[in-house]
C-alpha cells in the first residue's frame, strides 16, 4: 500500500506549526533589531559628539571644536613619562589618581617645563589599589631603595575620594608586587582589541538607549551658574559635574584627624628614606563652582573648605583650591572644561607653578 497520502497529509499539518514559529521569531526579533539598529545610531551618529569624560559617562553630545580648543597641547614638548619597569627614574615623581594621568596639558607636563626636566608618574590600576596605597606599598616593598636619584614624590587625590582612600591606607602590609601599570608592556593582541571594543561599543549603545529613554539615571548633573564660566558655545553659564561630587560631601572631625594623620605618616616614610613628600588634593569640579550655582537642587559641600582646615596647616599640602576661586572671581573662564570633570590646561597650569613655588622656594 502507498503511504504518499498520509505523508502529505503529515506535512500539511506540520505547516501550520512552523508558520507559527517562524512568526513568533520574527516578532520575537523585532526588540533586538531595534536595539541594533538603535546601537549603530548611537555609534553612527551620537558617539562621534561624546567628547570629555562628562560626554562619555552621560552620553551628551558636546562642540568638538570646543574639546579640540581644551585639548591643544600648550607647550610644544611631552615633560611627564610613565614609568617603565626598571628604568632610572626623574628626581620628582607623581602618584595619584586621573588628575595625574593628563596629556598632554597635565600639571606634570608644566611643572616639568618649569623646573626643566621631566617628570616621572607611576601609574596603578585602580581597579586594584589606590594610588595612596600604592604609595605606601612601593615603599614598603623598598622600591624607592633601587632609585636614589628620587629627590622629590607628588601625591595627589581628587576630593571626593580623598576622605576614604587615606582612611583606608595601610603601612606595611604583605604586597610584594604593587599593581603598577608600567609602559611598554606586552600589548593585547590585535584581534582581542577588536572585540574588546566592539564589544565595549555595543554596551555604550545599550547605555544611550537606557539614559535616552529614562531607564537609567544619568551620572552626570548640571546646573545654572550665576556668571559664564566657560566659553562652550550656548552652554557658557552651565555647569555639568560627575554625580560622585556629591557621594561625600562632609566629614567629621576625627576623620579628619585621622587623615591628617595618615598623609603626615606616609610623608615621614618618604623622608626617611631621603625623599621629600608633597600633598596635592585636587578639587572636584562641583567644589570650585558651587557658590555660584542658581536654584541648585543638589546639596552644599563643605567638605573642601574642612579638608582645607585640616590639611593646609601642613607644610607640605600644596592645595590649589584658594588660587583657582582667586582665578575663578576674577572671571577666568575655563579653569576646568565644561564637558569634563578635570581641570583645563589654565587650572593644571595654575597648581604646577604653586608646586614649583614650594619646591624651589621662590
Amino acid at each position: 500500500m502507498s503511504t504518499e497520502p498520509s505523508r502529505s497529509h503529515s506535512a500539511a499539518k506540520a505547516d501550520p506549526g512552523l508558520r507559527r514559529f517562524l512568526i513568533r521569531t520574527a516578532i520575537g526579533g523585532i526588540p533586538l533589531g531595534c536595539i541594533l539598529l538603535a546601537v549603530l545610531y548611537y555609534c553612527l551618529i551620537i558617539r562621534p559628539d561624546l567628547v570629555g569624560d562628562l560626554g562619555e559617562l552621560g552620553k551628551i553630545p558636546f562642540d568638538r571644536e570646543y574639546a579640540r580648543q581644551m585639548y591643544r597641547p600648550v607647550l610644544s614638548g611631552q615633560r611627564k613619562v610613565d614609568y617603565a619597569r626598571g628604568e632610572a627614574m626623574s628626581p620628582v615623581v607623581t602618584i595619584g589618581d586621573s588628575f595625574s594621568q593628563q596629556n598632554p596639558n597635565g600639571f606634570q607636563n608644566f611643572l616639568g617645563d618649569m623646573l626643566g626636566h621631566d617628570i616621572t608618574n607611576i601609574p596603578f590600576d585602580f581597579h586594584k589599589t589606590s594610588p595612596e596605597q600604592g604609595a605606601a606599598d612601593l615603599l614598603a616593598t623598598g622600591f624607592f631603595d633601587n632609585h636614589p636619584e628620587v629627590e622629590w614624590v607628588i601625591v595627589e587625590t581628587i576630593e571626593r575620594d580623598l576622605v576614604d582612600r587615606w582612611l583606608a591606607v595601610e603601612f606595611d602590609r604583605a604586597r610584594s608586587n604593587p599593581p603598577v601599570k608600567y609602559r611598554r608592556e606586552e600589548d593585547a593582541p590585535a584581534e582581542g582589541k577588536v572585540q574588546e571594543s566592539l564589544g565595549r561599543y555595543f554596551r555604550q549603545g545599550v547605555d544611550w538607549i537606557k539614559l535616552s529613554t529614562g531607564i537609567a539615571d544619568s551620572p552626570v548633573c548640571s546646573v545654572e551658574l550665576s556668571e559664564e564660566c566657560f566659553t562652550l558655545a550656548g552652554k557658557e553659564s552651565r555647569l555639568y559635574f560627575y554625580d560622585q561630587d556629591l557621594t561625600r560631601i562632609s566629614a567629621s572631625d576625627d576623620e579628619l584627624a585621622a587623615v591628617a594623620g595618615k598623609i603626615s605618616a606616609l610623608r615621614d616614610r618618604f623622608a626617611d628614606k631621603g625623599i621629600k613628600m608633597i600633598f596635592m588634593p585636587a578639587p572636584d569640579k562641583y567644589e570650585l563652582y558651587q557658590h555660584l550655582t542658581v536654584d541648585n537642587p543638589y546639596p552644599a559641600r563643605p567638605l573642601g573648605a574642612s579638608l582645607s582646615a585640616a590639611l593646609d596647616t601642613l607644610d607640605f599640602v600644596v592645595n590649589p583650591l584658594p588660587e583657582l576661586r582667586r582665578m575663578l572671581d576674577n572671571g577666568d573662564k575655563d579653569i576646568y572644561m565644561a564637558d569634563d570633570t578635570h581641570w583645563s590646561a589654565k587650572g593644571a597650569s595654575a597648581a604646577a607653578a604653586m608646586l614649583h613655588r614650594h619646591m624651589t622656594g621662590m
